[in-house]
């Protein structure tokens, strides 16, 4: 089915798009009329790329906190950045030579979700108009029939991390243990998703009291309230392991390195299949965004160091953004399962409201998922 979606004019041998720029972390996002570059007079696309027409965009945590890291030192902080990872849209153009890694080709008129590779370019999600090679995602999959376009844009970075906490574990967790640290975290809540849908069969969680009941509703089937203390957490572990076994996974979405010295006492080893999942750049509860949330603590440099130095019992895997070409499949059967759930904070408007939505997640101030709309928005 042919798109209905006109392209944007050639002029001058470029395209406009609008889009929110900024250039290091003394300038604010600002909403601005962007001119970016045609293959030729006739074809935005070269014969590798792709064009998308943006439906809706999400702002992530780790958005705000790349724009905190660039610097204002010539290069690196003069060049104008596009903001955004995470999107929904409508394939509008596609090169002939264009591949994405995914077993299904993509066409004009496809409904797609996805997110941008290279956060210090100006080919990023907050624009109307997103093109690239293949290489330029992270994540481009057709949208399921079931969600919504405003659903489908906040699913790439939570729930693609997510999982990459069970590569490799998928077919191993039917009847297992998994223990999520941080699952009030919006990768946190996507774990326990993944977790059930891969068959565990005890999901503890350590969450807060006012996250405990949205994680149980999720698929955890115990939790453990961190607000406690570090004490309270290595007991309540140690008191399920006592009674139920040893975990076969430890999903660490919020650098909660409480229980990183008890591994032996609470995981499977290597030999047994166990194994340590850690997000990098996760961000810490109740704190706002920074650039340091994405640098490594010494206590996690001596947890991953041991591991590749061949000393540790267990498999460590730090999980940063990537793609595995199982995710479109295996993410249409958590929808289809019916246990895919999106939180979502609120909707607003991306050519008004984009700096209140950053202003939302800078304070940590949302719940949830917060979606920027380019569908049927004042403009």
């Amino acid at each position: 089915m042919a798109s209905t979606i006109p392209l944007p004019k050639i002029e001058n041998g470029n395209f406009t798009t609008r889009a929110v720029t900024y250039k290091n972390n003394k300038t604010p996002w600002n909403l601005i009329s962007l001119e970016l570059p045609a293959a030729t007079a006739d074809s935005i696309v070269k014969p590798d790329e792709i064009l998308i027409k943006t439906s809706a965009v999400a702002i992530n945590p780790v958005d705000v906190a790349v724009r905190e890291f660039v610097p204002s030192w010539p290069v690196v902080g003069s060049s104008l950045k596009v903001a955004g990872l995470d999107f929904s849209g409508v394939v509008i153009q596609v090169g002939e030579k264009f591949h994405n890694g995914a077993d299904v080709p993509l066409k004009v008129g496809d409904k797609v979700f996805g997110g941008t590779s290279n956060p210090m370019s100006v080919y990023n999600s907050f624009s109307e108009y997103i093109v690239g090679t293949g290489d330029s995602f992270t994540v481009l999959e057709k949208v399921p029939k079931t969600l919504t376009m405003q659903q489908a844009a906040g699913v790439n970075v939570v729930t693609n991390t997510a999982y990459q906490c069970y590569l490799n574990m998928q077919g191993k967790l039917k009847g297992g243990n998994v223990l999520i640290l941080g699952a009030g975290s919006s990768v946190g809540y996507m774990a326990i998703q993944w977790a059930k849908l891969f068959g565990a069969k005890n999901i503890v969680v350590t969450v807060s009291p006012r996250s405990s009941q949205p994680a149980l509703k999720a698929g955890a089937t115990s939790w453990i309230d961190y607000t406690k203390g570090e004490a309270n957490e290595v007991k309540e572990a140690k008191e399920f392991v006592k009674a139920s076994g040893k975990f076969d996974i430890i999903v660490d979405a919020v650098r909660d390195l409480t229980l990183h010295s008890y591994l032996d006492e609470i995981l499977k080893t290597k030999e047994e299949g166990g194994k340590l999942s850690i997000v990098a750049g996760s961000f810490s509860r109740s704190h706002t965004p920074h650039y340091t949330d994405m640098l490594p603590s010494l206590r996690f440099v001596r947890t991953y160091g041991r591991f590749l130095a061949g000393f540790s019992h267990f498999n460590v895997d730090l999980i940063t953004a990537g793609y595995n070409k199982t995710f479109g499949a295996d993410f249409q059967k958590l929808v289809n399962s019916g246990i895919f759930n999106l939180k979502v904070d609120s909707v607003l408007d991306f050519y008004t409201q984009y700096q209140e939505a950053y202003d939302k997640i800078y304070s940590d101030k949302n719940v949830g998922k917060v979606i920027l709309s380019l569908e049927g928005a004042a403009k």
